[in-house]
């Protein structure tokens, strides 16, 4: 993940130095090839900050342009992701652990979870994954949920509580993910 967040900031940070560089070694000379040699220190000024402007305009369109298409790109891919999420049909939840290992409040979820609860996704925004559970299945979750903070994975059945109070079994298959 870092080398592709890394790759378009590098390659503007590059074409910029690039383009930084050429202007400096050889905007002076030209400059100083179109004046004559006996030329007011005033012309000479105001070309000085002129090509100054101009390198500053030239530079901001096209940082515009490289950013700019570095963020469709992102945007792309977000709705990739976004159509891959909303469009399986087993349920995902996506929470964040404590530094406890307890979970922390549901942070998304995808349609089919939605269905499956029958919440509503502001509504289960404010659940955690312990709200989901009946009380006498929340021991055994807690444990499933401390090894999957340890090992990173943890496949486990357990009961899910409807908005409505349904009791639907469920298998749960969990990993955790570092984000950021």
């Amino acid at each position: 993940m870092k080398e592709s967040v890394n790759r378009p900031a590098l390659r503007i940070a590059v074409i910029y130095a690039a383009a930084a560089s050429l202007w400096i070694l050889t905007s002076d000379w030209l400059l100083f090839g179109l004046l004559s040699p006996g030329e007011h220190v005033a012309k000479i000024t105001l070309s000085s900050v002129s090509k100054g402007l101009f390198f500053v305009t030239v530079t901001s369109v096209a940082l515009y342009g490289l950013v700019r298409a570095s963020i469709r790109r992102i945007y792309r891919a977000e709705s990739r992701m976004h159509l891959l999420f909303s469009s399986i049909n087993d349920s995902i939840f996506l929470f964040q652990m404590t530094e406890e290992g307890l979970p922390g409040p549901f942070l998304d979820a995808n349609e089919s979870a939605l269905r499956e609860t029958g919440y509503s996704h502001d509504a289960l925004l404010r659940l955690t994954p312990a709200d989901l559970v009946p009380a006498r299945e929340r021991p055994a979750a807690l444990r499933a949920l401390e090894r999957l903070w340890r090992e990173g994975d943890a496949v486990f059945e357990t009961v899910l509580v409807r908005r409505s109070g349904e009791e639907l079994p469920v298998e749960v298959c969990a990993r955790t993910e570092r984000v950021g």
